[in-house]
């Protein structure tokens, strides 16, 4: 691979890359062992998939081994050409699953510069020359040897032979090129002949770009040639740096055997600094085949990106790398998620990493969203997805929320969809038929609040930053006092969520009090008062607030009102869209829906004991709540291997050291900060490669009969 970019290859398939002129196909693959080889050019006559499928082919068999992922630059890819599904089928004789397709002007362009913005040109036996931007790609010439090319080795060629010809027959002044076409046609009368019935023209009319570049110092006629190439070659560099927009300082490099003669090259790199004097000229990385192996790390945002065709065909694979998106929620730390996963923070908040399928935020593997991968082969989740995995990163409070039972969220759902409220509306507080159940588990200290406690003790609470007041502050304080728990939790969430002026009023002076008091409930507030006036800073009064050392988690059932408030954890739940809120939010809040679905009694916070198990050097503390959906667990590795007690689907992500995974015969290492999709069907084995290696898994969960 190159030197440059730290990204990584957006697969863990064994690659054969492939790079495909007219003189000849290159291919090799470094693992598990290297193997290179040159087969015969592609002849740009005749239909391109097959040859290519040939090589790939030929290559398998010599090698003696699958390549599953083939990557291809090559040379005249038309768009009838442009075809991975078909080069698929053509390369299943050797094991490949997905294949990686484009134009050798990209991957000319990924083995001079990688990832990086600027122009290339690439000048062998034909030219193309690309410019790629912070957004977009420009391509300029490579339009074949009857139509473009100017300034490529046929160029040179066909212009050597054409100023010989005329140096032979008196149009032209005396050049030594004449004696060059004597030697290689006796009788210069029939070399057009010749050439035009040979199926080699090409590459043989190129052939004589060495003997004007050997010429040019000591022959005119030679050194114009290679001068007006370098013209045209610097042109062509101008028009692609400007199409993109790079500027007045471009970095360009100029690449193939035309800009191995020193003329050529000191000819366009003259022209070029003549037109664009900031020009910076670098040398390349690589060369052609470097390029097609590049091909694996061109991620989906990536310019280059759509000029990638990509073919897949996941076979019997149960190990995947995913990608998770990031979610950037204003209630998101700029530090937590960055330093768990070894990463520079941008400036932004970083709320939540989402690892797993949901079609909001999927994670991608290869640029495919697993919700699209399990709707095709939905056996490598035994079904739907049934959890949804996050790394959650709270630097402020997260709203007062809670979540509906299955039932609940049926009747709400067709309720919803009579009225009329469509998906996406504001207003809308069920997006689907689904129940939500969620577990925290800290991997920092975490606050949360959970569950109603005693209305008598919070009511203690507040009178102690409020006083015992009159007005809508003494209303509270009686609601919270009747001797009915249920009773007096109802009346108090009504009145706070009643919308009167008075209740916001009595919020603010709540903020005010909370920042000259030592107590835990002025804490809570303190941690809140960026909301100003909001009622739930008030009704953060009537839950219990958890305070979890890393490594405990708590589960959330349906009805249970909570909030985070801070810390680093992994989130695992139903994968549902179903929230009412209740405060500490700008969003719509549905004061009717709440008081609906909350579970007006008081309760204890249902922490989630781990149960741990140790073999081969790698621990698992696991985490069950009594659910199917879904369980979590902290895998810590010294050595291994280790086969877990895991056949079903599985996220994972690791927060330290590296990991390697193994299921059947596949292998998948993970450093930190990587993460992975295990698919159903098979065992899975760990082993630290770099240890301590820490990972955190989600999986799916057992129903309540089956729990220990």
């Amino acid at each position: 691979m190159l030197p440059v970019d730290n990204a990584e290859p957006d697969t863990d398939l064994s690659i054969l890359a492939v790079d495909s002129g007219q003189t000849a196909i290159r291919v090799r693959s470094r693992h598990p062992r290297f193997f290179e080889h040159s087969f015969p050019g592609a002849i740009t006559s005749r239909s391109l998939l097959p040859q290519l499928a040939d090589a790939v082919v030929a290559a398998s068999r010599l090698a003696q081994r699958p390549f599953p992922l083939v990557t291809i630059g090559t040379t005249g890819l038309t768009d009838l050409d442009n075809d991975p599904e078909r080069l698929l089928a053509l390369c299943r004789e050797a094991g490949t699953e997905q294949v990686r397709l484009a134009h050798d002007s990209i991957t000319s362009y990924l083995a001079a510069l990688g990832l990086q913005p600027g122009v290339v040109v690439a000048a062998g036996t034909g030219v193309v020359t690309l410019g790629v931007g912070v957004s977009g790609t420009q391509r300029v010439d490579g339009w074949g040897y009857l139509l473009g090319d100017a300034g490529s080795g046929y160029w040179l060629g066909r212009s050597a032979l054409t100023h010989a010809l005329r140096g032979y027959d008196g149009r032209g002044p005396a050049t030594a090129l004449t004696q060059v076409l004597i030697d290689a046609f006796p009788h210069p009368e029939d070399a057009y002949i010749e050439l035009q019935t040979d199926p080699d023209k090409v590459r043989r009319i190129a052939g004589f770009a060495r003997a004007v570049a050997d010429l040019a110092p000591t022959d005119q006629v030679a050194e114009s040639i290679c001068r007006e190439a370098g013209e045209e070659l610097a042109l062509s560099a101008c028009a692609a740096a400007d199409r993109v927009g790079l500027g007045a300082d471009p970095r360009v490099c100029l690449i193939g055997g035309v800009f191995e003669a020193g003329a050529v090259r000191a000819a366009t790199e003259s022209a070029l600094r003549r037109r664009l004097p900031g020009v910076r000229m670098v040398a390349p990385l690589g060369e052609g085949i470097d390029g097609a192996e590049e091909l694996a790390r061109v991620r989906p945002d990536h310019p280059l990106a759509g000029s990638v065709a990509i073919a897949r065909s996941y076979g019997s694979r149960h190990l995947f790398r995913v990608q998770p998106p990031l979610r950037d929620y204003a209630w998101g730390s700029r530090t937590y998620i960055p330093e768990l996963l070894g990463r520079q923070p941008d400036g932004r908040p970083q709320a939540e990493l989402w690892l797993g399928a949901h079609p909001s935020a999927p994670g991608t593997i290869d640029g495919v969203g697993l919700h699209e991968l399990l709707a095709g082969r939905p056996e490598l989740a035994g079904g739907d997805l049934p959890f949804l995995m996050k790394v959650l990163a709270a630097g402020r409070p997260l709203s007062l929320q809670v979540h509906p039972s299955r039932d609940q969220a049926a009747v709400g759902y067709d309720r919803e969809d009579a009225a009329g409220i469509a998906l996406g509306d504001p207003r809308r507080n069920y997006a689907d038929r689904q129940h939500k159940p969620e577990m925290i588990l800290a991997i920092t200290p975490f606050v949360a609040l959970c569950g109603f406690r005693s209305p008598a003790e919070a009511a203690d609470d507040l009178a102690e930053l409020i006083g015992e007041q009159t007005g809508v502050g003494g209303e509270l304080l009686r609601a919270l006092r009747d001797p009915d728990e249920a009773t007096a939790l109802r009346r108090s969430v009504e009145l706070l969520l009643s919308g009167r002026p008075e209740v916001r009023a009595l919020a603010a002076r709540l903020v005010a009090a909370a920042q000259q008091h030592p107590g835990r409930y002025a804490d809570t507030v303190r941690r809140a008062g960026d909301y100003g006036d909001d009622p739930g800073l008030l009704a953060m009064a009537l839950l219990n607030r958890v305070d979890l050392a890393p490594g405990q988690a708590l589960h959330l059932d349906a009805g249970n009102i909570h909030a985070y408030l801070s810390g680093l954890g992994i989130e695992a739940m139903a994968p549902s869209d179903n929230v009412l809120r209740g405060g500490l939010t700008p969003k719509h809040v549905d004061v009717e829906g709440l008081l609906e679905i909350v579970n007006f009694t008081t309760m204890d916070p249902a922490l989630v004991p781990a149960s741990t198990s140790e073999s081969e050097g790698v621990r698992l503390d696991s985490y069950r709540p009594e659910l199917p959906e879904f369980s979590v667990h902290r895998l810590s590795a010294l050595g291994g291997p280790r086969e877990l007690d895991l056949t079903g689907p599985a996220m994972l992500i690791v927060t330290e050291g590296a990991l390697l995974l193994e299921a059947g015969d596949e292998r998948l290492t993970l450093q930190r900060g990587d993460s992975a999709f295990h698919a159903a069907g098979a065992p899975l084995r760990v082993r630290a490669t770099d240890a301590p290696a820490v990972a955190y898994l989600t999986t799916l969960g057992a129903p309540p009969s089956e729990q220990e």
